[in-house]
């Protein structure tokens, strides 16, 4: 059956493409008793490479729609891509040798329609996470490569049985126990820090299977899956890295093209590393019921300068008796603010609420409004990996008279926050830019900015304008901390 695809005329010369910027849709394909493959085909009509991802989930849960964002990364790059639906294990069966075999088919089906798929059935690597890299290197036999991301090849090391049906099926489903004897080349990846699957596993299948292993400093179990445990830039590595092995086995040439749509983690030296220190020191006293991160607008809540930065009155006001802390660092972009969250800033607390308000800065610097949404999602992510129980208040972008540009990027930022948060369940978005406004127009009567020995447009709020911005945001605050009282 001859297949047809509408494709993307510059898919094959994407340059500097984010995880975002792909949006391709598949062909899907019944492969086998309603099992199906979700196709992403490359351009030209040409033989090429294949990419086959199979999805985590510990064999019980997960879907293909896990593996969508690595089939179209790698159909950018040139290779079909393709994310397989297979059975799920259940008490009783099926069992993780009938995902095996599901697996199997998949692979058989693409190299018998490798004509109407255009792909060389020669190579096609075989992909995934965990329970899915499991289900990877069960084909070792059949593939023409493997990518492998923390994945588990001995299935003694614990009872699966409920998985696999008995101890026998265990060691019979382990790839660790039944290498080929022509093992097709593979890279294996694993996190330090995963507690789910020991990295034990992944060094004892690389060391049977004399296979290149990478083990990733500070990475949980999942990595390379989007919006899961990671952060942006580490998925983008770990998917990279998989690139780079393609191109060195020669299924892939031209460098990596994937990129973060957020901006690179960055530190800061000088006194920024000392406040960041300073930071880490009262966190370690635990304590926290409350936390603020941004940049100077939140730090100002430090200051007792009369009579235009007198912030601490208000802090002390709504925040004294809260088990509040302010992480809030002047100049402090996305970037400086993620930074500091992947180094211990939000480790070993469980607070109530955190409030964010960040972004000004990227803006100030250029960084485009779409970078900007981005690198503040990132800090929302971060913040909730990190403190799961913990509420968010996301506050919008202050209005600032700095440039025309800057207040539309500003204005747009917003809107997309809004709209992106509107229904989530663990974070509170409000934009209080209106309370900054006479007639329609920025007040610059409530910045101090205006009043500096060297006058500047207005972007940091005075000390009446700090106090207005508490007092607009503590209805919500005290709903999500469940204490509204007078204040």
């Amino acid at each position: 059956m001859k297949l047809f695809f509408t494709l993307l005329a510059a898919a094959s010369c994407l340059f500097g493409v984010t995880l975002r910027d792909l949006q391709q849709q598949p062909a899907a394909i019944t492969y086998k008793d309603g099992l199906r493959l979700y196709v992403f085909p490359a351009a030209g009509d040409k033989p090429k490479p294949a990419l086959l991802w199979l999805h985590g989930g510990g064999w019980t849960s997960g879907s293909a729609e896990a593996g969508f964002p690595h089939a179209r990364y790698f159909a950018s790059r040139g290779m079909v891509g393709i994310s397989a639906e297979y059975r799920l294990a259940k008490p009783g069966g099926p069992f993780v040798s009938d995902a095996i075999a599901d697996c199997k088919a998949a692979l058989q089906y693409l190299g018998s329609h490798a004509k109407d798929l255009h792909i060389d059935p020669a190579r096609i690597t075989v992909a995934g996470d965990s329970a899915g890299a499991h289900l990877a290197a069960a084909l070792a036999d059949q593939a023409g490569a493997l990518v492998l991301y923390n994945g588990i090849y001995d299935l003694t090391d614990t009872d699966r049985t409920k998985v696999t049906g008995s101890a026998e099926a265990s060691k019979a489903v382990s790839p660790l126990f039944h290498i080929p004897a022509r093992m097709p080349p593979a890279v294996l990846l694993h996190g330090w820090n995963d507690t789910s699957v020991s990295p034990d596993q992944s060094q004892r299948y690389a060391a049977a299977t004399k296979s290149r292993l990478i083990m990733v400093e500070n990475a949980r179990h999942a990595f390379v899956l989007p919006g899961y445990t990671a952060p942006e830039h580490q998925v983008v590595d770990a998917i990279r890295e998989g690139d780079h092995f393609l191109q060195s086995i020669g299924y892939l040439t031209g460098p990596a093209t994937l990129e973060t749509a957020s901006p690179l983690p960055v530190s800061r030296p000088g006194s920024w590393m000392t406040r960041h220190e300073k930071i880490l020191d009262r966190v370690k006293q635990g304590n926290v019921d409350v936390v603020f991160l941004g940049d100077s607008i939140t730090q100002n809540y430090e200051k007792a300068n009369p009579p235009d930065e007198d912030f601490k009155p208000t802090w002390d006001r709504f925040y004294g008796d809260r088990n509040a802390v302010n992480l809030g660092i002047s100049g402090d972009t996305t970037e400086h603010l993620v930074w500091r969250i992947e180094h211990g800033e939000l480790d070993g607390i469980k607070p109530k609420l955190a409030v964010i308000l960040i972004g000004t800065n990227d803006l100030g610097h250029g960084v485009p409004a779409e970078k900007t949404k981005a690198g503040i999602d990132e800090v929302v992510y971060l913040t909730h990996v990190k403190v799961p129980s913990a509420k968010i208040l996301l506050l919008g972008i202050l209005p600032s008279n700095k440039s025309e540009q800057r207040s539309a990027d500003s204005a747009a930022v917003n809107t997309y926050l809004a709209a992106k948060y509107a229904a989530s369940s663990f974070v509170t978005f409000t934009d209080i830019g209106d309370i900054f406004r006479k007639n329609g127009k920025l007040d610059d009567g409530l910045f101090y900015d205006p009043r500096l020995k060297t006058p500047a447009g207005a972007l940091h709020p005075d000390t009446k304008g700090q106090r207005m911005m508490a007092e607009t945001i503590e209805p919500l605050a005290c709903k999500l901390l469940n204490d509204c009282k007078p204040r």
